[in-house]
């Protein structure tokens, strides 16, 4: 009789875990219910528009990067295999090398790289309609979004090729026909397959770091197969992988809430500068003096920065970068370079102003520190606060609460169009750039997809 007595407790000991699990699991399921139903009728005009333009940023910066030659081998050598993993793999690669590629900074991350080459690679595969992909791209664009809110990461680690795979995994699902309950275990295995990234290596400018990206894409692709082939991830996933392995904490409600009503997409912001966005505030205060004034080197004794935690650390170190990644990354090299050409653009942070050792003289006048209040400002707002002090003894100081492209202070489609002619035009003509272009923002008249796929491979 105690032996029987026992059983029954431990019975309903299990049926009560189960339903706690289910619990604290559910967020999976409203993100698979989610990716499953979305139809474009149901979306705010306002997010189709955003959609297409994170099309639009993501074909850019990808065609942008071709002229990189470790870019070009590697989409070269995924075209030669003929494998669409490996192609989604180079093209997610490529869109981040630039480091132009569109973000969230509610996410504190990049959803449309992780999502975009995925879509793109199968779309062109299936022959689906431009409709269809649209579709794709905004359910993984928001289940990426939200899982990267919900998620608290360790520090130095990196969230490139993390929780985006997961949102690629929704777009390539709803491109391959996924059932709602292949969605969950999509979810479930890509946040299984995680990539383990470290900061260590983009202050070291190693250019694996573009791979983690890359790796988002290839898993997505290979999490939506894998689910449809029976296989399952881990029931709480998500919350284990990024809230206790490689972070801290993991918001379930965030992940799910007011999802349909509340659009995570809606609140992106796209790039002007060729650099890590935790830069993009101190660059604006700084352009506020040097636009206004007009100085040069010898006029400066020092440079003080005041911005938000995350920037000080990623961005604000004071050794002198050694590679084009790391000088992204360097807001004393940022600020030197654009006190000598002016530019923030992608060619300043290649030769032969990387090895351009008159830059040094600034670079070493920047001193980057953390201002609590501003901290405490994210992820709504990332700003910062710079004082130059001159060697006459006068100072002069701006703020900048948030940056350009930033929802506050969005992009004009006029910017986002010459943004991508910027990039497109050297690599595949005016003519093939302009069409590109014009498919984008049409996207939901195409019947096949093919056309823009093909454009985007040199075919």
């Amino acid at each position: 009789m105690p032996g029987r007595r026992f059983s029954h407790l431990r019975a309903k000991e299990r049926v009560e875990s189960k339903e706690m699990n289910s619990d604290l699991t559910s967020y999976v399921d409203d993100l698979a219910s989610f990716g499953t139903e979305l139809r474009l009728c149901d979306v705010p005009e306002l997010i189709k528009d955003r959609a297409r333009s994170i099309i639009l940023d993501a074909c850019g910066v990808i065609l942008g990067a071709r002229s990189l030659p470790e870019v070009k081998g590697l989409i070269d050598w995924a075209l030669g295999e003929g494998s669409v993993p490996l192609c989604a793999f180079a093209a997610g690669t490529a869109g981040v090398s630039l480091e132009l590629d569109e973000g969230c900074a509610s996410s504190r991350g990049h959803p449309g790289i992780h999502v975009v080459p995925a879509a793109l690679a199968i779309a062109g595969q299936m022959r689906v309609t431009g409709e269809a992909l649209l579709e794709a791209v905004i359910a993984g664009y928001e289940v990426a979004a939200r899982l990267g809110a919900a998620t608290q990461f360790r520090d130095g680690v990196h969230p490139h090729g993390t929780w985006g795979a997961c949102g690629g995994a929704v777009a390539v699902g709803r491109l391959i026909g996924l059932n709602r309950a292949q969605f969950a275990e999509a979810i479930r295995i890509s946040s299984a397959l995680s990539v383990s990234t470290n900061y260590q290596v983009v202050r070291d400018g190693a250019t694996a770091r573009n791979l983690w990206a890359g790796m988002g894409n290839f898993v997505a692709i290979i999490a939506a197969q894998s689910a449809r082939c029976g296989f399952s991830g881990p029931q709480d996933g998500p919350a284990c992988v990024f809230g206790e392995t490689l972070g801290v904490s993991f918001d379930r409600r965030v992940a799910s809430d007011s999802l349909g009503s509340d659009w995570y997409l809606g609140r992106n912001y796209f790039k002007l500068y060729a650099c890590c966005r935790h830069a993009h505030a101190s660059i604006d205060a700084f352009r506020a003096i040097v636009d206004d004034i007009g100085i040069s080197a010898g006029d400066i004794d020092r440079i003080e920065v005041y911005t938000y935690g995350r920037a000080a650390v990623a961005v604000g170190q004071p050794d002198y970068p050694k590679t084009p990644l790391a000088a992204k990354f360097s807001i004393p090299y940022i600020f030197s370079v654009y006190l000598k050409t002016g530019s923030v653009g992608r060619e300043v942070f290649e030769a032969p102003f990387i090895t351009d050792s008159s830059l040094f003289e600034v670079a070493t006048k920047v001193k980057v520190t953390e201002d609590p209040d501003y901290t405490a400002k994210l992820p709504a707002t990332r700003a910062a606060r710079v004082s130059v002090y001159f060697t006459d003894g006068q100072a002069k100081t701006a703020e900048a609460m948030g940056s350009r492209g930033d929802p506050h202070d969005p992009l004009s489609l006029e910017e986002i169009t010459d943004k991508f002619l910027t990039l497109a035009v050297p690599e595949i003509g005016q003519p093939t750039s302009e069409s590109v272009l014009n498919t984008v923002l049409s996207i939901e008249s195409l019947k096949d997809v093919t056309i823009l796929v093909n454009a985007l491979n040199g075919k």
